[in-house]
């Protein structure tokens, strides 16, 4: 089995991206574009934790050729446990206010992402090395 050598830097990553999450639960307002088919904060959530949680599954994973679906469900519920935190965050600064919906979208975005991603990187790193 091959070691996955971005343990660290996908963990370190993780932590810079919550820490920018948290910076900017921290601003009253976020200029964020209006789209007309969906709020545009749930795509921002999507993207965020989807993000975050990739970040977290390549941190979990021992091993890129073989990840767990386990490592999925677990980098999904650890997002969506951030995403928790920053909602209660949120609740304490002007003009934001925490959501279930917001909540939804993070978990949603952290589980596809994980999810594609599982099957992505399994699929890259086999056909990477099998070609050796």
């Amino acid at each position: 089995m091959r070691q996955n050598p971005y343990r660290k830097t996908a963990s370190l990553l993780a932590i810079a991206w919550m820490s920018l999450i948290f910076f900017l639960s921290q601003q009253s307002q976020l200029p964020l574009p209006e789209l007309e088919w969906v709020p545009s904060d749930k795509v921002a959530h999507l993207l965020a934790y989807g993000l975050l949680g990739i970040f977290y599954l390549v941190s979990f994973s021992k091993s890129l050729v073989t990840i767990s679906w386990r490592f999925v469900l677990l980098a999904s519920l650890c997002a969506l446990a951030y995403g928790v935190s920053d909602e209660f965050h949120q609740s304490f600064i002007p003009g934001r206010d925490s959501s279930i919906a917001d909540l939804a979208a993070d978990f949603m975005g952290a589980l596809l992402f994980t999810a594609l991603g599982k099957w992505f990187l399994v699929h890259l790193t086999k056909k990477k090395y099998s070609s050796l």
